[in-house]
């Protein structure tokens, strides 16, 4: 088995959470972006890199080239350090710096007074790079990145995605013990990868035992009608997982004028409430990092509630299959309401 089971399966599911907010596969067109031996590959300005995840965000800039994500997924059994967050800027600075330059533009150029508009045979895109991580980045990884611009994806400790991880580590587990078995799951894997809809229907499994497998497939498939992402103000992104819908009756709130968000410790995770629906989701680490290393938490937890979660921004599927585009302000009036009885206990 030369191939990591691991890495795949951890892919497999950040692709399909994308997927599921909105982002769309990104079409191959067999020259610049084509399936080769590790999966899908672009071109660069200087080599051919492998692209774990290749996606289109829900929406597209204005006045702007078509944007596009590329995701590098990383499922260490350690935080990641340094050096692949600067391979992840190589990367991005190598595809984004390819070009094709012809033999007729080249010729069109030495003439001064053309009039001839001078077109280039391939459509321009931005690409980001971003990592995603299933046990988290070190410090030094968080700095170059945020100072670089690098979007970083971390599932460590997120209990949200407890289960996702806990299945992986068993199939890997696995594979390793039977390398007939490995090869299917890559197998299904690739051959699932860029499917918005997992139908069991579809499938069979060559394997009636393994039920780790089905239930790694049946939880990423429980995240298919209730992933959101929410994007924050500086860029960053955040996965949510819709909880129970309120009552309709109370949108009828006439003191209602904004999104609440706190610690649950029904879900064991921070909860956002707009009024007509409940998300579960896990702070960013830079964020986390602030309010633990802060004096005054409860005062901290205020400030950057202010700061940094005062407007987000929600993506998902819709039910027609089209993208769904939701903006959620925090209620001033619960800010408010916080500071008093923080003011009020000291």
């Amino acid at each position: 088995m030369t191939t990591s089971v691991k890495g795949k399966l951890f892919e497999f599911f950040v692709c399909k959470l994308l997927l599921f907010c909105g982002f769309k596969p990104v079409t191959k067109d067999g020259l610049l972006i084509y399936d080769g031996g590790p999966g899908t590959m672009i071109q660069g300005l200087g080599q051919v890199h492998n692209a774990d995840v290749l996606l289109e965000p829900p929406f597209q800039t204005p006045f702007y080239f078509s944007t596009r994500l590329l995701i590098e997924c990383k499922c260490y059994s350690d935080k990641i350090g340094l050096p692949i967050i600067r391979n992840a800027l190589g990367l991005r600075e190598d595809i984004n710096r390819l070009d094709i330059v012809t033999e007729d533009i080249l010729k069109n150029r030495r003439a001064s007074r053309t009039t001839k508009t001078t077109s280039y045979p391939m459509k321009r895109y931005n690409y980001q790079v971003g990592v995603a991580s299933i046990n988290g980045f070190k410090d030094t990884a968080f700095s170059f990145a945020q100072t670089h611009r690098i979007p970083l994806i971390s599932f460590a400790e997120n209990r949200l995605f407890e289960n996702i991880r806990e299945y992986i580590d068993e199939i890997e587990r696995r594979a390793k013990e039977d390398e007939d078995y490995a090869n299917y799951v890559l197998d299904f894997l690739k051959t699932n990868m860029s499917d918005f809809y997992l139908d069991y229907a579809n499938y069979h499994y060559a394997y009636d035992f393994d039920d780790v497998l089905n239930s790694f497939i049946e939880e990423i498939r429980s995240f298919q009608e209730r992933s959101v992402i929410g994007l924050l103000e500086d860029g960053t992104i955040i996965f949510m997982i819709k909880l129970n819908q309120r009552n309709n009756n109370y949108m009828v709130d006439k003191y209602y004028d904004g999104c609440e968000i706190y610690w649950s410790n029904e879900n064991t995770a921070w909860e956002l409430d707009d009024g007509e629906q409940r998300y579960a989701f896990e702070l960013p680490n830079e964020i986390y990092q602030e309010w633990i290393e802060a004096e005054d938490r409860r005062m901290a937890a205020i400030d950057i509630k202010e700061s940094c979660l005062s407007k987000i921004v929600l993506f998902q599927n819709g039910d027609n299959g089209r993208n769904v585009i939701k903006t959620i302000y925090l209620s001033e009036r619960f800010i408010r309401n916080a500071k008093r009885a923080l003011y009020t206990k000291k």
